[in-house]
């Protein structure tokens, strides 16, 4: 195997992002090896397929740390993951992750504007299936639709196939995940910035992990109090009352949701690709603008 600067760059970020022990290679193939971390429950969208109903709002907010606190570390040394998917996001237990997958990591001076872009079509930002190189921004985009994932227990767009038009819907008629309706309101409101169109608008993930730990500060402890505990809702005062509320209200529907153990009632279309490809939808945007 060749040892390209795309190579070594990926070495870079395993060594400096990720649990990673060594390197190693195939006797047969040639092929160079990741020695990492074990992850014993799997990747974020697996995990959630197996365990939603018995995940509280505590530990879904728990995870969403974790997850925010990795692409802070990311982002802070200048860093663009460019490839961010729930398939990317490995579970050590049930409420700490961390980001795998570095082959398209670049730090923002290196990305080239002319990149193929490739990744999975509803965790891709719209400006970049227009040939905008790949940006913090867009990794909060990717972010927004994981966060999204994890508090309603589906993936996004799983009833449609992902084509040129499901492109066509995101970059022109600015389609999104639908509303998590036992999602804080205010939970709600932070993604629907992370998906903005304008990419200047979106939230820094430094604004996004504040966010989340200022909600997972709400949390306590004792696995025998949880979010609707009439307590915690009764020690909060001022301004802190009515996110406190949202909390206790987003808790309380998430045990109803359990309890009913209510499933999307569509299956996932055969067309759905969850996995990072070669996206080449340019030229058709192009030229469909022009109409």
């Amino acid at each position: 195997m060749e040892i390209t600067q795309a190579f070594l760059s990926e070495v870079q970020a395993q060594f400096d992002f990720c649990h990673l022990y060594g390197i190693t290679q195939d006797p047969s193939t040639l092929e160079y090896l990741f020695i990492m971390r074990f992850a014993p429950q799997g990747d974020l969208r697996r995990y959630l397929l197996r365990n939603f109903d018995n995940l509280s709002l505590s530990n879904k907010l728990g995870i969403a740390q974790t997850i925010c606190a990795e692409l802070k570390k990311i982002h802070a040394k200048g860093w663009v993951h460019g490839d961010l998917h729930s398939g990317n996001i490995l579970l050590l237990n049930e409420e700490n992750a961390f980001i795998s997958d570095f082959g398209l990591c670049r730090p923002i001076d290196e990305v080239e504007s002319e990149e193929k872009l490739y990744g999975v079509i509803p965790n891709v930002a719209p400006e970049m299936f227009y040939g905008k190189p790949r940006s913090q921004e867009g990794d909060i985009y990717s972010l927004g639709v994981i966060l999204w994932e994890l508090m309603c227990g589906i993936i996004a767009f799983a009833d449609r196939p992902h084509n040129e038009s499901l492109v066509l819907d995101i970059v022109f008629n600015g389609l999104r995940p639908q509303t998590c309706h036992f999602a804080p309101p205010v939970y709600n409101d932070l993604l629907k910035r992370c998906w903005d169109q304008d990419s200047s608008k979106r939230p820094s993930i430094y604004e996004v992990t504040d966010f989340i730990e200022k909600l997972c500060g709400f949390r306590i402890r004792d696995k025998k109090q949880n979010f609707g505990d009439t307590h915690l809702f009764k020690s909060r005062t001022g301004l802190e009352r009515p996110l406190c509320q949202q909390l206790v209200n987003s808790h309380n529907a998430g045990c109803i949701y359990n309890l009913m153990k209510w499933k999307p009632n569509k299956p996932t279309h055969p067309e759905a690709v969850y996995t990072s490809r070669l996206l080449s939808y340019k030229e058709y945007l192009l030229s469909r603008s022009k109409e």
